[in-house]
């Protein structure tokens, strides 16, 4: 205790005197410390045959730490604690503890309650709540906010539950129904902690995505970077800043997580819904945050335009201060604004439905933009874009054209990252040194990616690029001098010294038929990440024994490999992540010796599974078996797996076998999530097929601890799903002599709907453009 704060200490004092006169009442407890209060709490349960103790809301693992000693091990007892911080749940369920993810109610349960409270008063319920079930994501306290709101309403229809949910963010500031929901919503943004710098400022930002937008990760965390709100310090790069704060946010569930990679890392993220509204009125209070219609816009400091298609660009002399536009759906003449934002930093036009290629004419005039995306209809760049000197991102992936990018954008010293699907100008490379257009400091770390199509530019180019860290290839040449370019690259970028403080290295290449000589150039490199498409058959042995760094590793073959080539895999004992497809496993068998490191694996569009022996694969955390025909369980006992967190599906499997995989996530210890996932293009049948999250997912709002003491170490159990609004029926499954149902009647809004101490907000930006408290 003695490294404990004065504040942390007040609590777990608070917490065990409690907790001590529920036990003992009467008892004079008052004057004991810390240590005496843990002792006379552990003598006195010892006494009993058992116990069932519930701890709300520990929001730090420095509390957890003050209370733990106060249980004596070696006597039978069950703790449940809640939290809303994932680090305190893992923390707390250390041993043979079980951290279980508490959902929200889905949509019939949601409809039940409304019905409960409304009483009748909404004959037309299923149509006119469908707006306030997506607003509230199925949190009980927003849904009974937003009800007995309705109440107050002569008619319920579907426009009065339309206009509440449309201007929710005014009637949490202004009515009085909501001002329980709004303490606990602000609690919330207040809680998070002080010692991540513009934290609270990272948070906010995500409302310039529209409400229920799926978010990349890689896209906000860039756009954070190019805003200055995540920087280095002395031991961390921006990028690893960047991913900390990311997880922090996730930590502490202020933002939902969507998709995870490869590696169980959250991959797509958004804002609860009723989180996103109160936000954005914070933001909008905060002059931090505005939409396009408000006549002040031009004294905030990020700007949205949403579908305002009969959006005038503005006058001619209006000068703005945004230092980001954000553009989804249509913007009308308003497309042209940012040519007044020249304070712009972040440009986001990759949902633009009306973007075209005459509006990017200007865009050289933007001398301070670090962030630059573009929509689907854009077919070139500007060659004056080699003006934009602090550009650090570009990124083209929403077209799916070949874009023909003039060669001075390589030229630009701080572009970090070039993505899309690209090629450069014609250009007489035999008569030119490609060393003079790549600068002596060049920043550029992902080139994902190129195509050749016969222009060898970026593959002679690549050798100077000595910062890349990702680079994805599709070569399509014919030209023999263009082959051992491609050689010489790969050799380069896989070998590179490293003393360049690159770091890790992914390499993804997308060739028709690949040879001896291709699959020899990788060997004995950096790489940490391999993704190979083309012809693959008979020539893996001549790589795998060379690939001892490789952690991920995906193929996609064109023409069939062999068991023997399967075989070869076995190899790669360093191996996290396996991604194979459009291949047969069929005869294949994962044996415990193989891949004991195994976090991830995902089998796309693969007609027959593997064989996975009982042993096997003992730390998977990731299954995705993404397969339309998907036939049950086709012989996969996922219950083998330990640690599983998640199953990711084809969303267009049968019903009967979504069935049979709910079911088995159910009864697996862990209870991992079911993912299911829909195929972006279905007629893509190319290197790596992308997969998005489809359907609306019930969200996990906060972590619950289930243990039970006994034997020293805390046993794991499982918990039934909600099976209504009113109560949560937790029942131990494996354990008969436990006759009775643990019923906890509706958490508090302290451990469901996030946390609950109220706080000014800071209603001035700092000129740091910081909201901290």
């Amino acid at each position: 205790m003695s490294d404990t704060s004065d504040q942390d200490s007040a609590v777990i004092k608070g917490i065990l005197m409690e907790l001590l006169e529920m036990l003992d009442k009467g008892g004079k407890n008052s004057d004991l410390d810390v240590e005496q209060l843990q002792t006379k709490i552990s003598e006195y349960l010892k006494k009993t045959k058992r116990y069932l103790i519930v701890l709300d809301d520990i929001k730090n693992q420095t509390w957890w730490d003050g209370i733990k000693s106060a249980f004596p091990e070696k006597v039978t007892g069950r703790l449940i604690v809640t939290t809303t911080i994932q680090r305190v749940a893992k923390a707390c369920s250390r041993g043979n503890g079980y951290v279980h993810n508490m959902e929200a109610l889905d949509n019939n349960h949601s409809k039940e309650l409304l019905k409960a409270v409304l009483k009748g008063r909404s004959p037309d319920l299923e149509r006119s709540s469908t707006s306030i079930m997506n607003k509230c994501d199925g949190h009980p306290h927003a849904l009974l906010t937003m009800a007995n709101y309705l109440q107050t309403e002569d008619r319920i229809t579907k426009s009065v539950c339309e206009k509440l949910c449309s201007n929710l963010g005014f009637y949490m500031e202004q009515e009085d129904s909501f001002k329980e929901l709004q303490k606990v919503l602000m609690s919330t943004y207040k809680s998070l902690p002080k010692g991540f710098l513009n934290l609270k400022t990272c948070l906010l930002y995500i409302c310039v995505f529209p409400n229920g937008c799926n978010i990349r990760r890689s896209r906000l965390i860039r756009r954070w970077s190019a805003e200055g709100y995540v920087k280095h310090d002395h031991s961390r790069s921006t990028l690893v800043v960047a991913e900390d704060t990311f997880k922090k946010l996730v930590d502490h569930s202020t933002i939902w997580p969507i998709d995870t990679s490869k590696d169980a890392n959250v991959k797509t993220c958004r804002a609860y819904s009723i989180f996103h509204e109160f936000l954005l009125y914070v933001s909008m209070s905060a002059k931090f945050i505005t939409f396009f219609d408000n006549k002040d816009r031009r004294d905030y400091r990020h700007l949205l335009i949403q579908n305002t298609s009969n959006s005038k660009s503005g006058d001619d002399e209006e000068k703005s201060r945004a230092h980001s536009l954000t553009i989804s759906g249509n913007a009308g003449e308003a497309v042209g604004y940012f040519a007044k934002c020249q304070l712009l930093r972040v440009l986001d036009l990759e949902e633009c439905k009306d973007l075209e290629d005459r509006h990017l004419d200007d865009i050289h005039k933007l001398w301070h933009l670090k962030y630059l995306s573009v929509g689907d209809k854009i077919s070139r760049l500007p060659k004056h874009i080699d003006k934009l000197h602090c550009l650090e991102t570009l990124d083209m992936r929403k077209t799916k054209k070949v874009i023909i990018l003039p060669v001075e954008v390589i030229k630009l010293p701080h572009l970090a990252h070039l993505l899309g699907t690209f090629n450069l100008d014609k250009w007489d490379w035999e008569e030119s040194e490609p060393q003079n257009y790549v600068p002596e400091k060049t920043n550029l770390q992902t080139l994902a990616g190129f195509v050749t199509d016969n222009n060898p530019g970026f593959l002679k180019l690549m050798r100077y690029m000595k910062m890349l860290r990702k680079v994805r290839i599709r070569y399509n040449s014919t030209k023999n001098e263009d082959l051992h370019d491609l050689l010489v690259a790969i050799e380069n970028f896989v070998r590179a010294d490293l003393d360049t403080g690159v770091g890790v290295r992914s390499l993804s290449l997308d060739i028709e038929k690949f040879s001896v000589k291709i699959l020899r150039s990788l060997a004995y490199g950096n790489l940490k990440s391999l993704k190979l498409h083309g012809a693959l058959n008979g020539l893996l042995v001549h790589f795998t024994s060379t690939l001892s760094n490789v952690s991920e590793l995906c193929l996609w073959s064109t023409n069939e490999l062999t068991e023997k080539d399967l075989s070869d895999l076995r190899n790669l004992s360093y191996l996290e992540c396996l991604r194979l497809g459009g291949v047969s496993l069929e005869g294949l068998v994962i044996t415990s010796e193989d891949f004991p490191g195994l976090l991830c694996l995902c089998l796309v569009q693969c007609p027959s599974l593997p064989k996975i022996e009982e042993g096997a694969l003992p730390n998977l955390l990731s299954l995705r078996l993404l397969n339309h025909g998907l036939n049950g369980l086709s012989g996969i006992e996922i219950k083998r797996h330990k640690l599983l967190q998640e199953v990711a599906l084809d969303s267009e499997i049968k019903q009967e076998t979504r069935t049979d995989w709910e079911d088995a996530a159910k009864n697996h210890p862990k209870r991992p999530r079911v993912l299911y996932l829909k195929r972006v293009d279905v007629n893509d049948t190319g290197s790596m097929v992308k997969y998005v999250a489809t359907e609306r997912t019930v969200p996990k709002t906060w972590s619950t601890l289930l243990g039970k003491r006994a034997n020293s170490r805390i046993e794991s159990n499982s918990v039934d799903k909600p099976s209504s609004s009113d109560s949560k029926h937790l029942k131990r499954e494996d354990d008969h002599s436990m006759k009775e149902a643990i019923v906890a009647a509706d958490p508090s809004p302290a451990s469901t709907e996030l946390c609950s101490s109220a706080m000014d907000i800071d209603n001035d930006m700092p000129p740091s453009s910081s909201v901290v408290s």
